[in-house]
């Protein structure tokens, strides 16, 4: 009976360490969390965590907490690798884990678990803002300030018309995606926007064709992003 049982405990102990997930976190700024990533295992999964075949998605707003104007976030999931985007703005204040930053929003990459305090710096400028209106009056620039922001509506007008009649709903939606969230890889992208491989591939040639986006990366760490 040991001669039995000893091969399936080593099995299970194989099969158990072999578990892994990887994972990318979107903060927006009201705190609320956005998960996608891929797995092998369901197991220890949060129940805000939605297992299918291999493709892990999910939202919360459980993972952050505010005091004052400075967010705290934490998540902890063994056997992760974690990537945490902070919003649009985020000033990181403390964290252990390695960064880095792409579009203006600060990434932060660890293993198993990820804790991070920052603040939005538009909070923090308040006071200069109050300043900007008294000094363009005071100088007289009001009216030119009202003439070009007035171009700039029309000009943005016709952009988004021309924009409307060239692109297919999957293309706008790949753009939409890309607008939140930076760079993103592209099985994330293609996942987010329910699109078939075959034809992600078209329309992401399609609209590289157009100058809108642009990709980069070798096998599986390929990224796309919009063209500045």
């Amino acid at each position: 009976m040991r001669y039995i049982l000893l091969p399936i405990a080593v099995l299970f102990v194989i099969s158990f360490a072999s578990a892994s997930t990887s994972i990318i976190i979107y903060l927006d700024e009201s705190g609320k969390a956005t998960l996608i990533g891929d797995s092998n295992s369901s197991q220890n999964l949060p129940s805000w965590i939605l297992f299918n075949e291999g493709s892990l998605t999910g939202t919360t707003s459980n993972l952050t907490t505010k005091q004052g104007d400075i967010w705290s976030f934490f998540i902890s999931l063994p056997d992760s690798n974690i990537t945490l985007v902070l919003p649009p703005g985020a000033v990181l204040r403390n964290s252990s884990t390695e960064l880095s930053a792409s579009k203006e929003r600060i990434e932060l990459h660890s293993k198993n678990k990820i804790y991070a305090q920052y603040y939005l710096e538009v909070q923090n400028k308040g006071y200069s803002l109050y300043f900007i209106p008294i000094i363009i009056l005071a100088t007289g620039a009001g009216y030119w300030l009202f003439v070009r922001k007035k171009e700039k509506e029309r000009e943005e007008a016709v952009k988004r018309s021309l924009l409307q009649s060239v692109l297919n709903e999957r293309e706008k939606c790949i753009i939409e995606m890309l607008q939140k969230s930076g760079k993103i890889k592209n099985s994330y992208l293609r996942r987010l926007c329910d699109i078939p491989k075959a034809s992600f591939s078209r329309h992401v040639s399609e609209l590289e064709k157009k100058n809108l986006i642009k990709r980069y990366g070798e096998g599986k760490n390929k990224y796309l992003e919009l063209v500045p």
